[in-house]
C-alpha cells in the first residue's frame, strides 16, 4: 500500500511518504543511476533497471538487495533498462533494454510460511 519513487536526479529509490527515522533515499545505487523500476504484484521486492543494463532486485521488507543481473554491454548501443514487468506470482519477471535486448529472470525467492 505504499507509494515508491526515484529522487528527482535517479541516484536514488525510496519510499515516498518515509515513516519516521526511515531514509527517503532508502537504496542507491554503486554504479550507474537507475533507469526503471517495478514493484513484485505480492509487494515483497521492486526491480530496478539501471543506465548499464544491470537490475537489481530489492527486498522492500528487509530493506536489502536481494538479488542483482548484470548485463554485458552491446558496443556502441545505449544499454539502459527500457521496461521491467513481473509475473502475476511474483516469481519471475521480464526486462528490456534499449540495445535490442530482453530476458527473462527468475531470482531463487525463498518460500514465505
Amino acid at each position: 500500500g505504499r507509494v515508491w519513487a526515484f529522487t528527482a536526479d535517479r541516484a536514488a529509490f525510496g519510499p515516498l511518504d518515509p515513516k519516521q527515522g526511515e531514509a527517503r533515499d532508502a537504496f542507491r545505487p554503486d554504479g550507474p543511476k537507475f533507469a526503471r523500476a517495478a514493484l513484485s504484484p505480492d509487494g515483497r521486492f521492486a526491480a530496478l533497471g539501471r543506465e548499464d543494463g544491470t537490475v537489481l532486485v530489492l527486498d522492500l521488507q528487509a530493506g536489502a538487495e536481494f538479488a542483482r543481473f548484470p548485463h554485458e554491454p552491446v558496443k556502441d548501443r545505449w544499454n539502459a533498462v527500457s521496461c521491467l514487468t513481473w509475473s502475476p506470482d511474483s516469481s519471475w519477471f521480464a526486462v528490456g533494454r534499449y540495445d535490442g535486448s530482453s530476458e527473462l529472470l527468475r531470482p531463487e525467492i525463498p518460500e514465505t510460511k
